[in-house]
């Protein structure tokens, strides 16, 4: 889990969704958009992706931990949610933060 400061509010969450700017890859897609107070980062798991709350709540947990080191590439004032895809949920570790490394770099350029 995140600090309290890097996780979005409800309401910070429903204006990433309404103008952010979606981005796909492989094992997840991802919105972003600016003008938030720090860095925010949120994980979605759908039921569809995985049926059981626990297998969520794992891959959210792992996704979490990839996003750890490298939440300093985040752009200050960036906002952004992971929308997991089935894939994500079978990856190891160092593919999902590899993954997650070049999101985070795309956005900064």
């Amino acid at each position: 889990m995140l600090p309290k400061a890097s996780r979005f509010t409800r309401e910070e969450f429903d204006l990433l969704l309404k103008g952010g700017r979606s981005r796909n890859y492989p094992l997840f897609s991802m919105r972003s958009a600016t003008g938030f107070v720090g860095r925010k980062v949120a994980v979605v798991v759908s039921k569809k992706e995985a049926p059981l709350a626990s297998s969520r709540n794992n891959a959210r947990r792992r996704v979490y931990a990839a996003i750890r080191p490298s939440v300093a590439l985040l752009p200050l004032h960036t906002g952004v949610a992971f929308f997991l895809r089935r894939e994500s949920l079978k990856a190891t570790p160092g593919a999902l933060r590899e993954a997650i490394t070049e999101a985070f770099q795309a956005l900064s350029r």
